[in-house]
């Protein structure tokens, strides 16, 4: 495993938790929307995860908007399986909810 997946995997499940706590109030709708901003994002960024480069934030951008991703697809029923952790939000009741991370 590399420094960046070890880095990554070690600190998204903290990052998406955050992430999820405020899509749980969205609809379909405003997912979908940022779900897609978020992707345009680290796909604008993604080599400085990786590298980090002379732009100072590009780094944070990628990262940020990775986690903002898999929270978002972790909402989905099935969830969202990725570097190794699946991510899936579970409702457990009305008021209440967890996000459920696996290896």
């Amino acid at each position: 495993m590399t420094d960046a997946l070890a880095l990554l995997t070690t600190m998204l499940p903290f990052a998406v938790p955050m992430h999820a706590m405020e899509i749980a109030s969205w609809s379909e709708t405003k997912r979908a929307a940022a779900l897609a901003d978020a992707v345009a994002t680290y796909d604008e960024n993604v080599h400085a995860l990786l590298v980090p480069g002379p732009v100072p934030g590009q780094s944070a951008a990628a990262f940020n908007s990775l986690a903002k991703a898999l929270a978002i697809l972790a909402f989905r029923p099935e969830g969202m399986e990725a570097l190794g952790l699946r991510w899936k939000f579970v409702p457990s009741s009305a008021s209440s909810a967890s996000l459920e991370i696996e290896p």
